[in-house]
């Protein structure tokens, strides 16, 4: 898998996560703190930090979203899946 599938994958995550629509406090702040990291990671800003705080703040929020945002667990788990398998 290339850097620009990921930059695909991350950039439609990040629309999915805009586009999110209620939620509770701690939801929204995990969503910002998401929205910040996949920026981050898009933009190479010392890449291996901020790969690493969005793969731990990927799985929280895959863990958080199961129940009420299925669609969102599943663009979460699509780039946890396509991160693993670039060795991440």
């Amino acid at each position: 898998m290339t850097d620009q599938s990921l930059d695909e994958r991350l950039r439609r995550l990040h629309a999915e996560l805009q586009s999110t629509g209620s939620l509770d406090d701690e939801s929204r702040l995990l969503l910002e703190t998401l929205r910040s990291d996949i920026q981050r990671a898009l933009n190479r800003d010392n890449e291996e930090e901020a790969n690493e705080t969005l793969l731990e703040n990927l799985r929280d929020s895959a863990t958080q979203f199961e129940a009420q945002h299925p669609k969102l667990v599943a663009g979460v788990n699509d780039v946890l899946n396509l991160l693993s398998g670039m060795g991440f």
